[in-house]
């Protein structure tokens, strides 16, 4: 295994968590457009989708 620098290591960790932070901020932007969606979908298109599960 190759050493890691303590500055290397730092900067992946900082990474990791900016990447983190962003994932957890654009979930519930997501789970709203997944309710919109759903909320304009038909019946009918409703029932497919719940028989294709």
């Amino acid at each position: 295994m190759l050493p890691v620098d303590g500055r290397q290591l730092e900067n992946v960790k900082g990474e990791l968590l900016k990447l983190k932070k962003k994932e957890a901020a654009d979930c519930p932007t997501m789970a709203q457009r997944g309710q919109d969606r759903r909320a304009e979908e038909t019946e009918e298109q409703r029932n497919s989708r719940l028989s294709d599960m």
